[in-house]
């Protein structure tokens, strides 16, 4: 049994590699320089920090194969979104240069080959 809880883990570790991938060719095709990646706190993590033109762009981004699991979107709940704006906070805390630029929370869901972006109110 414990063979398979790593194997999955293996499995989400290689599709969040994938998804964030996608994503990132999909964000420097906008021009958006990317600052920082896999920002962890105690909170949370935020997967992609991009910035341009005096605006931050703070990237969520889930990759589903199937629907099993709901569409990539549906995974954004009022509890994540919590974690989410917490790790923002510690992000902009540790890099205070930022504090005057105009912020973005942005998940990139990444329905089997279709990307769609969303902004998600803060």
């Amino acid at each position: 049994m414990r063979s398979n809880s790593t194997k999955e883990k293996l499995n989400n570790t290689e599709k969040g590699k994938k998804g964030e991938f996608i994503a990132k060719k999909y964000i420097l095709s906008k021009g958006i320089n990317i600052i920082a990646e896999n920002h962890h706190s105690i909170y949370g993590e935020i997967d992609i920090i991009g910035e341009k033109d005096k605006k931050l762009f703070f990237f969520e981004v889930k990759l589903r194969n199937n629907k099993k699991f709901g569409e990539a979107k549906e995974s954004i709940t009022k509890s994540k979104l919590e974690k989410l704006h917490k790790t923002i906070l510690d992000w902009l805390s540790k890099n205070e240069k930022y504090a005057d630029y105009e912020m973005h929370l942005i998940l990139i869901a990444i329905d089997k080959d279709k990307i769609s972006v969303y902004e998600i109110s803060t």
